[in-house]
């Protein structure tokens, strides 16, 4: 076997990934009932077959069907299930980290299944998770399947824990490569899919989509990496593919955008539509027994990454380059009161946005009581701009405005030909020009050679001509 053999082209031929799609970053989109899940899980049956090592993380608690074959019966492939109403191992909800390193310490297929868990723990327990793979490099690359993916990355954020999660995703999909991490992002809808995120993706499956909003998502992604008639074409039959067809696009690593139909799974779909009357199928799974000890054996012997103290900026985190063994070093205190330590950083956190909080409506209040002095002045000094005192001749000052020209020195001598009399600080803002600055005090000398005005102090009066 030399590749993932998915399905066929709708010309015929075979379609197939190279082994080193396990290091690629692919995302599967379309509507509920499409196919995405389907696909993701001929992707993982065809990794199963290449010894290539998986992991999915499970919302909707389904991927366990991959232990028993398409008929129900224990025949499926040897895939370890941690959490859920199938699971081999329990979930610890506050153990991502611990799992993490357990699941990449051996060659093994696992799903992490999050179905009866709530979502804040499905975030919390990725984030933890995607931090700690991050630390380590395998040393056989594999694969990560993320179902339900806006959960994770969404496009919009709410709370703190969200954008954790999705930093500490995003962090994973971009450089995961690295360390011999690939990812798949599944999706129903992919406008909700944040798009820093979903950029990362160099390999789409777009199956049947409807919604406008995902479309032009679609349409942004691809328009400028793909030829016009080619997107026309891939927009006009989005809405229309048959369940299991899709669009493949991968512009750098294949070149290729065809569309194709992916073949059947070959392991049990507990997600069918089920006939009303009709009792479902039940399911006998394949024994994992050894898998299970094993993982067993490594979850009570790993450590926790520990970030070693600088003496300039106290605790740190440590550099992605460093080895793997400097993270071997036992814990000085329990798992959960590292925990509680982080809980208390964070409550300080929230402290401290509190107080900022405080202080923005303290200066606010500050600002409402003094408005009425500022309205008082702002006023008072358009009061003074409109005040047009009798007795000054316009027309014998007219030659000097037009000598004066356009700029700041008009301004002036029009101000005091309306009010002959004010202090440098009032001519120079009823004018626009301030009165401190070196130009203002240029205009001033020009009118004062010309007798325009006269000065006394602090005080400007307008010359006679």
């Amino acid at each position: 076997m030399s590749q993932l053999n998915l399905g066929l082209t709708t010309s015929g031929k075979q379609f197939g990934l190279p082994f080193d799609a396990v290091t690629q970053t692919f995302a599967i989109l379309g509507i509920r009932g499409s196919g995405k899940s389907c696909t993701a899980s001929v992707m993982a049956e065809e990794m199963c077959k290449g010894s290539l090592p998986w992991i999915c993380f499970d919302p909707v608690g389904v991927w366990w069907g991959l232990r028993a074959d398409r008929d129900g019966r224990p025949s499926g492939f040897p895939v370890v299930v941690i959490g859920g109403e199938h699971g081999d191992l329990p979930l610890e909800k506050r153990a991502g980290g611990k799992i993490a390193e357990a699941l990449v310490s051996e060659n093994v297929f696992a799903v992490v299944d999050l179905s009866m868990e709530s979502k804040h723990t499905w975030r919390q327990f990725l984030t933890e998770f995607c931090l700690a793979l991050m630390q380590f490099t395998p040393e056989q690359p594999r694969h990560i399947f993320l179902e339900e993916a806006p959960e994770f990355a969404p496009q919009r954020t709410k709370v703190m824990l969200t954008a954790q999660c999705k930093e500490a995703l995003e962090r994973l999909v971009r450089l995961g490569r690295n360390r011999g991490y690939g990812c798949t992002l599944i999706s129903q809808r992919p406008a909700t899919v944040d798009k820093d995120v979903l950029s990362q993706c160099e390999n789409l499956l777009v199956m049947r989509t409807t919604g406008p909003h995902d479309r032009n998502a679609l349409e942004e992604w691809i328009e400028a990496k793909a030829t016009a008639r080619g997107l026309e074409k891939f927009l006009a039959e989005l809405a229309g593919l048959a369940n299991g067809t899709g669009w493949f696009w991968s512009p750098q690593w294949l070149d290729a955008f065809e569309q194709v139909r992916i073949r059947q799974r070959l392991t049990f779909h507990p997600g069918a539509t089920r006939t009303v009357g009709v009792a479902p199928k039940a399911a006998a799974l394949a024994d994992v027994g050894e898998f299970v000890d094993k993982l067993r054996r490594q979850l009570s012997k790993t450590t926790v990454p520990v970030a070693k103290p600088s003496a300039n900026t106290g605790t740190r985190l440590p550099d992605i380059a460093e080895p793997r063994a400097a993270y071997k070093t036992e814990l000085e205190v329990p798992y959960s009161q590292a925990l509680e330590q982080v809980e208390s950083l964070r409550t300080q956190l929230a402290q401290e946005r509190a107080a900022r909080t405080d202080m923005e409506r303290r200066l606010a209040a500050v600002r409402d009581a003094l408005r009425p002095q500022y309205d008082a002045l702002k006023g008072l000094f358009e009061h003074l701009g409109t005040t047009r005192p009798n007795g000054v001749d316009r027309a014998a000052y007219e030659p000097w405005l037009r000598k004066a020209g356009q700029a700041g020195c008009r301004r002036l001598l029009e101000t005091l030909l309306e009010r002959p009399t004010l202090s440098k600080a009032q001519l120079g803002t009823l004018a626009g020009v301030s009165y401190k600055s070196s130009t203002f005090r240029a205009y001033m000398s020009w009118l004062r050679r010309n007798g325009l005005i006269e000065t006394e102090g602090e005080m400007v009066k307008l010359g006679q001509v």
